[in-house]
């Protein structure tokens, strides 16, 4: 056992030896009061979930990107708008309206009583439309139930602010309009939107919209009704392969034309048919409320969310584009569950619409997205149980030591200083 002593580090003096002073009862409280201080900041850190952002080669496979959107154009009526996606591989999907939700927005009050008619019954067969693709799962109800509920309310305080029933309708609540032999049998097109639809299903073109009763309707209506008065909010999701494109908004009806070249080959050319007329009236402004190219993950910021552009009355039409780099990520959270999506940088440019030159570009809102070759992994850490003990003895220790150092200083002064003192008197 005598053997056994002599590795004992740590001498013990004898109580009779130990000397205690005011200064280093201080310093002892001090040390106390640094170790837990630092040991809770350590402890806090510990408990919080850090991110790792690692960049490789993305050789992922490869998988439908998905596009929500959510935009509102305060001058636009929903009648008069048109989504088109555009693939780098020739891919193309004309006047979208699948998975999508045109909802009637109103910033101003109708002048006329007969304007508020119009505007009932316009939102109304809005409302009707959106409802049955809720109730079909085109869309989820999660999207638009806000939205919903306001052009609900907006019907409900027109009704009752100009006294409007049921009488007044030109439309009656069991409309249901022709799809010109396009539709289904018993299928109702109550909307032109739903005839152009019909028709695309059917890989028929309209060859004249005025000779549709519903387009002839709605073009009428926006003469008395003013297009100013209604704008539309569009929000859902569109589908395309994960490969460079673009997606647009542009005025007239759009198609996909098809010709032969010399060798045979098949070309096809997206096509909008409008009259110049139009475009002075397309109004290109425009708030993104959300646009995102997958789920969201938890910190994600999409940098168009919540940003618009309005133009001034005197500028006109014009078209806006907007250039955006999407990068493939994939989130790992810490319990090891992925999440693959996509984050977005993006540019921007605007070029007004000038009548006068021989060659102009078509008014309207273009998204130009190119997929990046570079990938990002995120993965979700925190310290482990082994680090966090090491940092909080390296914490323990050092405060020690260095007390220990400040109190032989302070010792050692003071007793310097009396001793200085006793051989003066």
């Amino acid at each position: 056992m005598q053997a056994l002593r002599q590795f004992d580090l740590y001498q013990k003096a004898d109580e009779a030896f130990r000397i205690r002073t005011l200064s280093g009862a201080f310093v002892s409280i001090m040390c106390i009061v640094i170790s837990a201080i630092l040991f809770y900041s350590e402890f806090i850190s510990y408990l919080q979930v850090t991110r790792v952002d690692t960049l490789h080669v993305d050789t992922g496979s490869d998988y439908p990107l998905s596009i929500f959107i959510d935009i509102v154009f305060p001058g636009m009526p929903c009648s008069e708008l048109h989504l088109d996606v555009e693939e780098s591989t020739g891919e193309q999907q004309v006047d979208i309206h699948k998975n999508l939700a045109k909802l009637p927005i109103h910033e101003t009050q109708p002048a006329t009583r007969q304007q508020a008619v119009l505007m009932v019954r316009r939102l109304e067969i809005r409302l009707k439309s959106v409802l049955e693709k809720i109730s079909n799962e085109e869309i989820g109800s999660d999207d638009v139930i806000d939205r919903v509920q306001n052009v609900q309310d907006k019907i409900d305080s027109l009704k009752e602010e100009y006294s409007i029933s049921e009488e007044d309708y030109k439309v009656p609540e069991n409309y249901c309009g022709s799809c010109y032999g396009a539709g289904e049998p018993g299928e109702c097109c109550n909307t032109c939107d739903n005839v152009r639809e019909a028709y695309k299903l059917k890989k028929w073109v309209i060859s004249d919209e005025n000779t549709i009763e519903q387009c002839a309707r709605e073009k009428k209506d926006n003469e008395v009704y003013h297009m100013t008065i209604e704008g539309c909010n569009i929000v859902g999701h569109i589908e395309t392969s994960k490969v460079s494109g673009n997606f647009h908004f542009a005025p007239g009806a759009s198609s996909k034309q098809e010709h032969l070249d010399l060798h045979g080959h098949t070309h096809g050319h997206h096509v909008h048919e409008f009259s110049l007329a139009d475009l002075a009236k397309f109004n290109v402004s425009h708030q993104i409320k959300a646009l995102s190219f997958g789920d969201r993950f938890p910190g994600m910021i999409n940098p168009l969310d919540k940003s618009e552009n309005i133009l001034p009355g005197t500028t006109g039409s014009g078209m806006y584009r907007y250039f955006l780099k999407i990068v493939p990520t994939t989130y790992i959270t810490y319990e090891g569950e992925k999440l693959i999506t996509n984050q977005y940088s993006v540019t921007q440019h605007f070029k007004p619409a000038d009548m006068r030159l021989s060659s102009f570009s078509i008014p309207g809102v273009f998204f130009v997205y190119e997929i990046s070759p570079i990938a990002v992994t995120l993965r979700e850490t925190s310290p482990s149980l082994p680090t966090f003990l090491t940092k909080i003895c390296a914490i323990i220790g050092g405060v020690v030591a260095v007390a220990g150092l400040f109190d032989a200083i302070v010792y050692q002064s003071s007793k310097k200083i009396k001793e200085s003192l006793g051989k003066q008197y």
